[in-house]
């Protein structure tokens, strides 16, 4: 490796420290809120449709992972936007170590649904609540790059994903509020947590 290589090699690696120890501010609460307030709604449609939404573990999960899909399409679409028009130069680095600590959790949530669709469908009452596990876990683990008070949130999904896997354990079914109250709720704690952060930085 040339003297030139080796100074590019610590360049980018301190480039990526940075990135790491530096707070993303490109999700809005509103974009958060609203995701909160689409599982609210989507809860809804499946208690008052329960047939065509809830009928079965798949149609069941079939309308969260859409509620998922959509919520990632809103928050990465408006955290692309922001990101680059606050960070600069340091956007995409940074879009990519969130990313990096995010992603796990989103492949892991998707490999267990089909996992238990596949395999365990009678087991399917325990995704709600390791699904909001595993959001929990994200949530602690992002305090480095996220306000500090997410931690708050996450302590919410994790208390959720510990009474809904008591309730479901408990009754062995698929209710929609199982989904609705806790990530709706859950979004909107992490819109206020983002909120309040953005008008400290004014």
């Amino acid at each position: 490796m040339t003297d030139l290589e080796r100074a590019m090699a610590d360049i980018a690696f301190i480039q990526q420290r940075l990135a790491a120890s530096t707070r993303f501010d490109g999700l809005t609460p509103q974009a958060v809120a609203g995701t909160g307030l689409l599982a609210l709604a989507a809860a809804f449609v499946q208690a008052h449709w329960p047939v065509p939404f809830a009928g079965t573990a798949f149609a069941y999960i079939a309308v969260w992972s859409i509620v998922a899909l959509i919520a990632v399409g809103l928050i990465g679409g408006e955290a692309l936007i922001r990101a680059r028009r606050l960070h600069g130069s340091m956007a995409d680095m940074l879009i990519a170590s969130t990313l990096r600590l995010l992603l796990p959790f989103m492949v892991a949530g998707g490999a267990l649904a089909l996992i238990v669709l596949r395999f365990a469908p009678q087991s399917a009452w325990m995704l709600p609540g390791l699904w909001q596990m595993l959001i929990a876990l994200a949530g602690f683990c992002s305090v480095s790059t996220l306000p500090r008070a997410i931690v708050w949130a996450a302590g919410w999904y994790f208390a959720s994903a510990v009474v809904t896997l008591i309730v479901g354990a408990q009754t062995q079914s698929l209710d929609p509020w199982m989904m609705g109250v806790p990530f709706g709720i859950g979004q909107i704690a992490v819109a206020a947590v983002l909120h309040r952060a953005t008008r400290e930085t004014i």
